[in-house]
């Protein structure tokens, strides 16, 4: 890398520090808790949601290897193992939709509405296979927020967990992903980071009873989908969802969770101790479902935001 590159970098992970304060040191020690350590942070929620760079598309053109100005912040300082990701030795996975339209940018009433009945009914696939799917219906089930409520979901190629939780009771789902989604189903909208950041900005983002996200924020930042190469990425989003929780609030969560921490390139994150320590922060954790993983190789967690934290905040006017 040339010093015209490293510049690059270095300017964009200050673009990327601005805001996040605690959420991006992962040299922060937690406390013992039920699954893992339980950490606290002071949470900047208008710098987090206010932060354009950390919604910024990577450039046009392939999928970008790691950059060595990283690699101490994508390890945790050394904590975090780095490796190539198997399924692709040769090329890195390469789908971008930041700000184009999404994979299925055309979500229908009817196509929601029967994928609901078949998580109902147990047949619906999902993203991974019946058993998964399964696997987060019941962790929907076991969430109080979630019947009556609005639900946030975090990344979705497919509107599946959309389905299940409208199937789980809730009144209204808003999906957040990175392409953009036409949906016609009355109790399903959709936007954009920038569009939910400047709603949030505004004081005109509602505050979420609930949020779910599958096999999604695993990914964030590792340039896979279009987007911009950021260390933190996975812990800004889970932050920003914190921010736009009501106290009291639950958090359905899968990401790959078997072994070690340790990050796949340019895949996904696997979450270990560490890992998972600084990605569920502030959150109290609640239950884990070890039954029934399938072929995502994902175990959801159940979290609730407690109802008095470090900093519970109110939406800017």
């Amino acid at each position: 890398m040339d010093e015209i590159e490293e510049d690059e970098v270095h300017a964009r992970m200050m673009e990327l520090l601005e805001g996040c304060g605690d959420v991006c040191d992962t040299s922060i020690e937690g406390v013992e808790s039920k699954f893992f350590p339980r950490i606290s942070k002071e949470v900047d929620c208008a710098g987090l949601w206010g932060n354009a760079a950390i919604d910024k598309a990577r450039p046009a053109g392939p999928a970008p290897e790691m950059s060595p100005a990283m690699r101490e912040h994508f390890s945790y300082g050394g904590r975090v193992a780095l490796l190539r990701y198997d399924g692709a030795p040769y090329a890195l996975l390469d789908n971008p939709y930041v700000n184009a339209p999404a994979q299925l940018p055309e979500w229908s009433e009817e196509m929601i509405d029967a994928w609901a009945l078949q998580c109902l009914e147990g047949s619906l696939r999902g993203g991974y296979g019946e058993q998964d799917t399964a696997m987060v219906l019941e962790g929907l089930r076991r969430m109080p927020s979630i019947p009556g409520g609005h639900v946030l979901v975090i990344g979705s190629e497919r509107p599946w967990l959309e389905a299940c939780v409208l199937a789980a009771g809730a009144r209204h789902v808003t999906t957040l992903e990175y392409g953009a989604v036409r949906c016609t189903h009355p109790q399903v909208d959709t936007l954009v980071p920038g569009e939910m950041g400047a709603m949030f900005l505004n004081g005109s983002l509602t505050t979420f009873d609930a949020v779910a996200s599958f096999s999604s924020v695993e990914h964030t930042g590792l340039g896979r989908y279009g987007d911009g190469l950021n260390p933190w990425g996975d812990l800004q989003t889970i932050a920003r969802a914190w921010c736009v929780t009501r106290a009291g609030g639950g958090m359905l969560l899968g990401v790959p969770n078997r072994g070690g921490d340790r990050v796949e390139w340019n895949a996904h994150r696997n979450y270990g101790p560490v890992m998972y320590s600084h990605l569920a922060a502030n959150w109290d954790q609640d239950q884990r479902l070890d039954h029934g993983i399938g072929q995502s190789n994902q175990r959801v967690h159940l979290f609730r935001k407690p109802g008095k934290q470090v900093s519970d905040f109110t939406p800017p006017k």
